[in-house]
Formats: C-alpha cells, structure tokens, sequence
C-alpha cells in the first residue's frame, strides 16, 4: 500500500489526488519511523497500538526490506533526510549485526533476550547495557531468499547515498549465495544448493537482487544472470492456470497436496519483476511471463480480492518505464557522474543503462545513438513517457548538453 501512495504522490501528468497521497504515504511514514530501534537501528516487527507505541521487538528480514524500499522512494521523491536517515539505520544494523563473517546475512533476531528479560526491557538499555549481558538470539541461517532481499536494499541505498561500502557488502552477499544456494536446475535452494529445496521466493529474490545490482553497477554480468534466473522461475514455477507455484507439486501428490500453492506477494513481485526485465533484456518472452503473473492477480480482481501491488504491477506492465541511457565510457569521470545521478531516478520503475560502445551493443539495442562528443545522459523517445530537455539531475547541473528522460 505504501509504495503505491507514494508513486501516486508524485508530481506527473497522470496521477491525481497528489496531495491526498502525499498526506497518506508522509503520516504513515513518520509513524512507522517509530518502530526504529533508536540504538542499534533495524526496525520492530509491527506496532499493537495505533499510534506505533507498541511494538513488538522482533527483527526480521523481511521488515527491513519493505521498509528500506519505501524510505529510500521516498527519499528519492521529495529529499526528505529523515526518510533516508531512517533507511541508513536499518542498514546499520544489517551491517553490524547480520553479517556473517563469509559476507552472507542472517535471518532474524528474536523479541526477547531470554524469559526473564523481555524485549520492552532489553531494548530500553543502552548500548553499553545491552552488550553487557545477554542479547536476543540471532538466527544465524543464511537463506538465498533473505540474502537477496538484503543485497537489493543495499544496492538501492547505495544508489543514492553513494556509499561504496554498501554496495561491496551487496555483491560479497550476492556472489556467496551464487555460490553455495544455487541448485543444478539453475534456481535457488533456501538452506541448501538442491533442487528439492528450490522454491520461487529464494529464486525471486536473486532475480530482484541481480536487477537491483545491475542498476547500481551497469554490469552486463547481473543483467545476464537476472534473465538466467527469469529463465528458471517461467519454467519451473509457472501454473498453467495463471501465476507462479512457490513449488511444483510433486507427481504422487494427491487431495489438497496436488494443488499448487501461490502465494500473491509473490506474484505481484513475479510479474513486476518479468515486467522491467523484458524492457532492459529485449527477451519478448519475460513479457509474456509477466503476462502470466498477471492473469493470477486479475483472476483475484474477479473474485473482489485487489492488494496495492497488483495495481502497481497493472499500471507498470501498461507503460514503458522511465528511461534513461549514459553515453559514454565508463572509465570516463564524466559519465560515471551521469550514472551516479541518473541510478537516483525516483521509481524502482527504471529501465537504466550505460551505454559504452567498447561493450557492444546494449542487450535491449532498439534504440540508435548518436555519437557524443561528450559523455550524456541521451533522451529516450518512448511512449507514453514523454521525453524533453531538462535540468539534469542536482549533482550533474555543472555537466554541458545534459538531457533526461521523464515520464508524464
């Protein structure tokens, strides 16, 4: 829901309500702000009480996640510093206390610091307090699921902090969980590298990971291997009948068990996912797989059950995403600036790319570019996007014959 108020809050031609939206995304972003552990960072798990007073201590992956996502658009949107100081708390505590010593993250940290020290207790102490005695427990099992859900967090806040630190933890996350979570049928395993233990989440969020990485770095490497791992999800987690199956159903299965389990934040992610790819791949086939994920999400509009995400999903699938191409190489200064401004576009909703004539032809090559005489962004003429000269990003302004691609 969040992530939906904020893309509707934004100033284009084609939302309406704005401050509506606006209003809704800033009071439930301040309330939530209030879930931050004040002295070791991460966020609680959720509030009991309206006001966010209380909250229930756990710290669990999939937290830090949405909520890192939604603080750095809305950082990207309006350039408010509390959103992105509260993103680089979360992330403090990922970094200083999830990692493991291989560079993979943990899972989660439990409420309580044992039955006589609850959490409403153990989290009121200081810093000294806390490590002075006994803490809440870590779950010190690497996932590919949780590990790829980190690494496109990090990614992302990095595209915006410009922290290299963050964005080094990604990749070292990343490249462990290639190497010990992927399953010879080329997907994810959750706690083992086979293919019983594959499921669309671990692959998922790989993918996710891989884009998110690609964004940050213009590495033909990530974007390679997101389409390797579309690849994987289209074929072995597709329902004929519409969406992704968490696992294919085993063929001695019967009753409740022969039918196959979709889960529908999942598919929303699935079908967002397959969306961007097809745009940054040119693979007319991952536009096809989001098509299947959108069938499962209409077919639960048809039976009055509609989330956010499948709006977002609808809208994205729609239209060709905001586009923007650095022309340069990319040892060049000058463009690696233009890069470093362009990753900062507010959408995750972005088809980026460097374009580097040494590299070869960009893997979506539908668009011819002129020779520049200087590193630039190039405008992108896609529909309904519109395309204009602009004042280039804050951080480029001083850079000549800038031009930007926005959306209406």
């Amino acid at each position: 829901m969040l992530e939906w108020a904020l893309e509707r809050s934004r100033k284009l031609q084609r939302n309406t309500d704005i401050d509506t939206w606006r209003d809704v995304a800033g009071k439930t972003l301040a309330g939530a702000r209030r879930l931050i552990d004040p002295v070791w960072g991460g966020m609680f798990q959720y509030s009991d009480r309206l006001d966010w007073s209380g909250p229930h201590f756990e710290k669990l992956l999939n937290i830090q996640r949405d909520a890192m996502r939604v603080y750095i658009l809305a950082y990207q949107i309006d350039r408010d510093p509390a959103d992105l100081a509260t993103a680089k708390d979360i992330a403090r505590w990922l970094m200083e206390f999830m990692r493991s010593e291989s560079g993979a993250f943990y899972t989660s940290q439990d409420a309580d610091a044992g039955k006589d020290l609850h959490g409403d207790a153990f989290y009121a102490r200081t810093d000294a307090d806390r490590r002075a005695g006994p803490q809440p427990p870590i779950d010190r099992n690497s996932y590919a699921r949780e590990n790829g859900w980190v690494v496109a967090s990090l990614a992302a806040l990095h595209d915006v902090t410009g922290d290299r630190t963050l964005l080094d933890a990604a990749v070292k996350a990343f490249d462990w969980t290639l190497a010990n979570r992927r399953a010879p049928n080329g997907g994810f395993g959750h706690a083992r590298a086979a293919d019983d233990d594959t499921h669309l989440g671990d692959t998922l969020a790989m993918a996710e990971a891989a884009m998110a990485l690609h964004r940050s770095t213009a590495d033909r490497r990530y974007l390679k291997l997101a389409s390797e791992f579309g690849d994987v999800i289209a074929r072995e987690h597709a329902d004929p009948a519409g969406g992704y199956m968490v696992r294919r159903p085993e063929p001695s299965a019967k009753g409740v068990l022969a039918k196959p389990v979709k889960q529908i934040d999942e598919n929303v992610a699935a079908t967002r996912f397959f969306t961007l790819l097809a745009r940054a791949d040119g693979e007319p086939a991952f536009r096809a797989a989001a098509m299947q994920g959108m069938r499962y999400l209409i077919s639960l509009a048809e039976d009055d059950l509609l989330v956010p995400g499948a709006l977002l999903a609808d809208r994205e699938l729609q239209r060709e995403p905001a586009h923007i191409t650095i022309v340069g190489a990319k040892d060049d200064p000058a463009a690696q600036a233009l890069y470093a401004a362009a990753r900062t576009y507010p959408t995750r909703y972005l088809r980026i790319e460097w374009y580097d004539r040494r590299e070869g032809k960009l893997p979506a090559s539908d668009i011819e570019y002129p020779e520049m005489p200087e590193a630039a962004l190039s405008p992108v003429p896609t529909a309904p996007a519109r395309c204009r000269s602009s004042p280039p990003p804050r951080s480029i302004a001083s850079q000549p014959g800038s031009t930007i691609a926005e959306e209406s």
